[in-house]
């Protein structure tokens, strides 16, 4: 189900959804329309605001393992880039924080 189909049905207008998932109405507006892709807090509280959940308005759009977003398969350096990145990342748990911040 696409965002707006799921606004749709909820019989909510798009400001509304904006206000209850805390952001503005253009950026909702964008999300929607497929310019921006939202955070994963704005997609919780999105998600929130549809009675919907993350999965079902957005999963969709996610490339599988090894697609690019245009369904082409990704080259194995550039698998072996991303795969090191996220792993490292997910293993952490912590996000670090920028050179030269405080402590």
């Amino acid at each position: 189900m696409t965002l707006r189909a799921a606004r749709e049905q909820s019989g909510k207008t798009q400001a509304q959804v904006a206000k209850e998932a805390k952001i503005s109405e253009a950026q909702y507006q964008n999300i929607e329309y497929g310019k921006n892709t939202p955070s994963v807090t704005t997609a919780i509280r999105i998600a929130g605001a549809l009675g919907s959940t993350v999965e079902a308005l957005f999963g969709a759009a996610t490339p599988a393992i090894g697609e690019t977003p245009g369904g082409n398969r990704a080259n194995q350096e550039d698998l072996q880039g991303y795969n090191t990145t996220a792993n490292t990342s997910l293993s952490r748990g912590t996000q670090e924080e920028p050179s030269g911040a405080g402590g």
